[in-house]
């Protein structure tokens, strides 16, 4: 969906994506720096506008870069991948950064053990979670809130 849709259906599904503290500009502008790419514009924008809420796709975009940035060191992450959720399950989502002009980058869910295919250069399998972007991710994330009731 584009931004312009995204921020629509934000809007009204506020009764799940209305959350707590609002990421800073420049605090969006500081994970950028350090990773190295921009962050997709939905995200800057629903953390900027909305805040952290359960169904917003992402729990704290700062452990998730610092999390993304010492992968990088310890197990060879490459340099265009954000993880975004590591919910401790044997499941990680991420974002795989590529040249969109407007950042919206694909949203994987897939079992740990695929991101080290993905690290030694393989292909990812087929039966993954994938979505073409972090707005798709968020609308997921708001069905799976409304059918468990959150």
């Amino acid at each position: 969906m584009k931004q312009t849709e995204f921020e629509l259906y934000v809007k009204s599904n506020l009764d799940v994506l209305q959350g707590v503290h609002p990421e800073l500009v420049s605090d969006l502008d500081q994970y950028e720096s350090d990773l190295g790419f921009s962050l997709p514009t939905s995200l800057r924008w629903l953390l900027s506008v909305y805040g952290y809420s359960m169904a917003c796709g992402i729990e704290n975009l700062e452990g998730s870069v610092k999390q993304t940035l010492d992968c990088r060191k310890s197990i060879s992450l490459p340099q265009n991948i954000l993880l975004i959720n590591d919910w401790g399950d044997g499941g990680v989502v991420f974002a795989i950064a590529d040249n969109k002009p407007d950042n919206e980058y694909e949203i994987v869910w897939a079992d740990s053990s695929d991101l080290y295919r993905l690290i030694d250069g393989q292909q990812l399998p087929e039966d993954i979670s994938r979505f073409d972007n972090f707005s798709a991710w968020v609308a997921d994330r708001v069905e799976f809130a409304r059918e468990n009731a959150y």
